[in-house]
């Protein structure tokens, strides 16, 4: 499973498309048992992993007084999503 950093854009024959930006890899921890200790990366969930994305977003985008805008289901509408957010500002 991906988690996705989307841009939303306006397109020229009207309505607005999503480009993916930025993407990790969402790997389950109990999948990671197998691989070689040296190659198997940081177990993170997907909900530390998107609030990494909009970080990264929120990094960028202040440099150009940009407002960072997160749409999300009910899934991601959780306190390990929304406090670590609300602290960006």
């Amino acid at each position: 499973m991906w988690v996705v950093l989307g841009l939303l854009v306006t397109h020229p024959l009207g309505g607005v498309v999503a480009l993916p930006l930025l993407a990790r890899l969402y790997i389950r921890q109990k999948d990671l048992g197998d691989a070689p200790e040296n190659a198997r990366p940081v177990f993170a969930t997907t909900l530390v992993m998107a609030v990494e994305l909009v970080r990264w977003a929120h990094g960028w985008l202040k440099w150009w007084a940009k407002a960072v805008w997160v749409v999300a289901d009910g899934a991601y509408a959780q306190a390990p999503v929304l406090k670590p957010l609300r602290a960006l500002g």
